[in-house]
């Protein structure tokens, strides 16, 4: 809990704040007590649906209720509130873990619990406050708790254990309708059980049930109706919002109406963001082994983008993401041995319509055409049931030497799962999606310490130059160059600065929002790059970009287009900083990872990746007579 309050609040320990896009549901809120669904366009701000020139959320509205208490008691609060409830989230995740522990009878663990928790998207969650996240995170909670009290009422059907399974389900649902899905058909399933045992007594029509060892409840008949009114509560909720929102009654988000869709975006995915072409390349982009990537720099993990889809592929857009044997091994394993041990132990076959619903529940993402490792976490009531189910099953191994071995197993893929897990969230806070300048600065300290600390070499990757390292000296072989290391950063000593570009550059009169590359390094894929970006014919500001992992642009500043400008590009990627100087005056300051690239694989005036960078420069640019 202490790591997950850390990361949440980016070390800073502030727990109510504003930052980023996090008022939405407060937003709601406010409309939901004045008896609309739209909100102002700053709340929902690029995730706008605008219907009859109203704007609309896709997003559920769970989140939004108890906000709408909090701002009655506290309004000047108002959209500060998405840190502090997603930290009671997790609290509430933690606790049902140790209930459904205690509800299977495993012996509880701390390792297992650290592995669910650190090691899972739950702490990726983690890294941004933000609607996305949320929403994620509270309709994973909310069907864990309503797969518990399933759990429950089937070994003991008590209507107490029933109301609750069937509320909670709601919520869940309203929270993410992917995830909330799952205790929606686990209901349906307990409510067509129910009337089995009701109206259908003989032995052959109850097979299967007395194969899971339902019960035969003497209320079984009320039981079921009163599950079959909260499906129907909640059917009617669904589309009686949707038309509400958008005029439809069976779609919660039609994309022509979304802000950021327009004909050619529509028309790449097929007009529709869900599609079933797209299933083998979710399948490979979630359960591929190998989708993570390395590097020899703290924190060393990173999410990747995988290999390049089909050119047929319906896609609206592949984020940085990874896999759950990648990043999550420890959970995948005990995953697959609990399902395997809930099917072998009687007791213990309930679980089974569990852990079948939260799994097709999860599997809802596969046919969607965006891709992004936050998805992963509709798996995650999934992995943490079938987990406990696994750590049972090592449990109950009767061979001292192979229960050991599973044991240290779990241990091993344990430990990679948590710093796997820590260190894409890490990365993803501070360096790839709207990362904040004060915890940036903080991680980038962090990570030159870690690696003054921790020694490493580089025999050369094709775009990083060979380097040797002896103590707190670099030693660069082509082109020769040493650094050394004082405690704080690295420090050019001699040679040939490969960091360093030096240019001579007349600008041209430009539109304005127009964007050139000015200079850029590395390859498709992997490059960083430096661009002007108009104001105005005659004023602009000096942007970075680094493909994956964002940038930032400097103040905007006059030129005087035709003149000819000293340009000082320090591309510093020891210690992570990228700066751009014009005539002496640093124009550009910017904390940033830099990709790994050598001298051949430098452009000037022109870029890798042109859809983010800009287009070729029209002025003249080139190395001016001391350039290295």
């Amino acid at each position: 809990m202490v790591i997950c309050f850390w990361m949440i609040t980016e070390g800073t320990g502030e727990v109510l704040v504003h930052q980023g896009f996090d008022t939405f549901y407060d937003a709601q809120a406010n409309s939901m007590m004045h008896g609309h669904w739209d909100v102002s366009s700053d709340a929902i701000a690029g995730e706008a649906f605008v219907v009859h020139g109203k704007r609309y959320g896709y997003f559920g509205f769970t989140p939004a209720l108890p906000r709408i208490l909090l701002n009655l008691l506290f309004p000047w609060e108002y959209g500060r509130w998405s840190r502090l409830l997603m930290l009671l989230w997790i609290a509430s995740v933690i606790a049902v873990i140790v209930a459904f522990m205690d509800e299977f009878g495993i012996r509880s663990r701390p390792f297992l619990l650290a592995i669910l928790i650190l090691g899972s998207t739950l702490l990726f969650l983690c890294s941004h406050a933000v609607v996305y996240h949320e929403a994620i995170m509270t309709g994973a909670a909310l069907a864990l708790w309503a797969y518990l009290f399933f759990c429950r009422y089937w070994r003991q059907p008590r209507f107490g254990f029933l109301a609750s399974l069937c509320v909670l389900s709601f919520f869940a649902f309203f929270s993410r309708l992917t995830v909330g899905a799952g205790p929606q058909i686990a209901s349906s399933f307990l409510c067509v059980a129910l009337l089995i045992r009701g109206f259908v007594p003989t032995r052959r029509a109850g097979v299967l049930l007395d194969w899971l060892k339902f019960p035969s409840p003497a209320d079984a008949v009320k039981h079921g109706m009163f599950v079959a009114l909260w499906l129907g509560i909640t059917i009617v909720t669904y589309v009686s919002v949707n038309y509400a929102k958008f005029g439809t009654w069976l779609n919660p988000a039609p994309y022509q109406f979304h802000i950021q869709y327009d004909a050619a975006r529509l028309s790449r995915m097929g007009g529709s963001i869900n599609h079933l072409s797209m299933i083998p390349i979710t399948l490979g982009a979630y359960l591929g082994p190998s989708r993570i990537g390395f590097e020899r720099n703290f924190p060393w993990f990173y999410l990747t983008k995988g290999p390049p889809p089909p050119s047929t592929a319906k896609i609206d857009l592949i984020d940085d993401h990874s896999s759950i044997p990648a990043t999550m091994p420890a959970l995948a394993i005990l995953s697959i041995l609990g399902l395997f041990f809930a099917v072998k132990s009687t007791g213990l076959r309930r679980t089974l319509p569990v852990t079948a619903t939260a799994f097709a529940a999860g599997s809802l993402i596969l046919p969607n055409a965006f891709v992004a490792f936050r998805y992963l976490h509709d798996y995650y009531p999934f992995l943490v049931i079938s987990s406990i189910l696994g750590a049972g099953a090592v449990q109950s191994i009767s061979r001292k030497s192979i229960r050991r071995t599973a044991a240290v197993l779990i241990v091993l893929t344990g430990i990679w799962s948590i710093a796997a897990c820590f260190a894409v969230t890490l990365r993803w806070q501070r360096e790839n999606f709207w990362p904040q300048p004060a915890p940036q600065a903080a991680y980038f300290r962090m990570r030159r310490f870690v690696e003054s600390i921790l020694t490493f070499g580089n025999t050369g990757d094709g775009y990083t130059p060979k380097y040797v390292r002896n103590g707190d000296v670099i030693t660069v072989i082509d082109p020769p160059a040493t650094y050394r290391h004082d405690g704080r950063r690295w420090n050019f000593v001699s040679g040939v600065p490969l960091h360093q570009f030096r240019l001579l550059v007349k600008f041209p009169v430009g539109e304005a929002n127009k964007r050139m590359t000015l200079w850029c390094a590395g390859h498709p894929g992997d490059s960083d790059a430096a661009s002007i970006v108009y104001a105005s014919p005659t004023r602009v500001s000096f942007c970075s970009g680094h493909w994956g992992h964002g940038g930032t642009c400097g103040p905007t500043m006059e030129i005087q287009p035709g003149r000819e400008y000293h340009l000082r590009i320090d591309a510093d990627r020891l210690n992570s900083e990228f700066t751009v100087t014009l005539d002496g005056q640093k124009v550009l300051a910017d904390l940033a990872w830099l990709h790994p690239w050598g001298a051949r694989n430098v452009l000037l005036g022109k870029s890798f990746q042109p859809s983010s960078d800009g287009t070729d420069f029209t002025g003249e640019i080139r190395l001016d007579e001391d350039s290295k």
